[in-house]
Parts: structure tokens; C-alpha cells; sequence
């Protein structure tokens, strides 16, 4: 199976889950600091359902695969909320890291060569 990013459910649920906390902060629903949790929660459990999926399957550039540009959402995302400071400055490094992170390890996977060590 070889569907592309915008066929893919887990896509769009990641990224309304990390555009939705975003607006729910901004009309002041939910603390910012919520909202960035949410964020890294939808782009980790992205990040990794992507490499579980593809591991061995889809070798291509990461620039070219929907959970970079996922992980970029949502850390201009965390960045966005961060500069007006309704989330601390160190509070958005860690989440950003931790997003990066995240987009790291699934790439590892993808590359896996014979499935999931554990």
C-alpha cells in the first residue's frame, strides 16, 4: 500500500489535533500550556505510527515525507505560542526537542531493516 500523505487518516487527525489546541488557546478554551501538550502528543504519536508503518517499506528523503512536515507544523506551532509568551521559552525548547526527537526515531525505524528491535 503506497497511499499518499493526504490519504492517510492518521494524517489528519494529528494535524487537526495539533491546529485544534492551537485554537482552542488562542479563544482562551484551554491554557496555552495545554494546547502545546497536545501539539507534541499529535506529531509524537504521528511521528511514530509512521515509522512502525513503514519500516523497511519507504525509504525516501525526510524532507520528502509527511511526518517532517507534520513535525514542522508543530513546532512552529509550539514557537508561535511561545513568542507572545503564553507558554514559557524553556517550557517550547523542550517540547520542540522532544518533537524533533520524535521525528528522529521514526525515521530510524523506517530504515529498520528487519522490523522493530523490541
Amino acid at each position: 500500500m503506497n497511499s499518499k500523505w493526504y490519504e492517510r487518516t492518521e494524517f489528519w487527525i494529528a494535524l487537526l489535533g495539533m491546529l485544534g489546541g492551537w485554537v482552542l488557546a488562542l479563544t482562551s478554551v484551554v491554557p496555552a500550556q495545554y494546547a502545546a501538550y497536545l501539539t507534541v502528543a499529535s506529531a509524537v504519536a504521528y511521528a511514530i505510527s509512521r515509522g512502525l508503518a513503514k519500516y523497511n517499506n519507504d525509504i525516501k528523503l525526510g524532507i520528502h515525507t509527511s511526518e517532517f512536515w507534520l513535525a514542522v507544523v508543530g513546532v512552529v506551532i509550539i514557537v508561535a505560542q511561545a513568542i507572545p509568551g503564553h507558554i514559557s521559552a524553556q517550557v517550547a525548547a523542550i517540547l520542540s526537542a522532544l518533537v524533533a526527537a520524535f521525528y528522529q526515531v521514526s525515521r530510524g525505524m523506517s530504515k529498520l531493516e528487519s522490523g522493530p528491535v523490541w
